[in-house]
């Protein structure tokens, strides 16, 4: 399943002197594609794309357990 979704750039208040841009992804949508709440996951920024990668169940525990 793959799921196609315009999002905009928008700018969150970070200190007096302005914002800083943000990209917000939020909904039900994520858990369907592997992001479960409170796991992991890699982002790979590159110009004009970032990417965003599940990490396996058994590295979210081991990185849990370091906390």
């Amino acid at each position: 399943m793959r799921i196609k979704q315009k999002r905009k750039v928008v700018y969150r208040k970070w200190t007096y002197q302005g914002g800083i841009p943000a990209v917000i992804l939020q909904g039900r949508f994520l858990e369907q594609f592997g992001f479960r709440l409170g796991s992991y996951f890699l982002v790979d920024y590159r110009p004009g794309s970032i990417t965003l990668t599940t990490i396996k169940p058994e590295i979210n525990n081991l990185l849990e357990e370091r906390k």
